[in-house]
């Protein structure tokens, strides 16, 4: 999962297309929803590990920086 670190970077992934080089500069972060009273209403972790499959093993990057190049 992608979590843009400000609109600009926001635009850029949303820019990317199909056949698009991209590199992204970014922290693995764990994720926590709160309701609008503040409290818990979910959380995902962060996968550490490269070689984990089914629920669990999803990447969350706080995506500070985007590159883009198009071919």
């Amino acid at each position: 999962h992608l979590i843009p670190a400000d609109e600009e970077v926001g635009r850029a992934l949303d820019g990317i297309r199909i056949g698009d080089l991209v590199s992204l500069s970014g922290k693995l972060v764990d994720v926590v929803i709160l309701d609008g009273a503040g409290r818990q209403v979910a959380a995902m972790r962060t996968s550490l590990a490269r070689d984990d499959v089914g629920s669990g093993a999803c990447e969350n990057v706080y995506v500070e920086e985007v590159q883009v190049e198009r071919p």
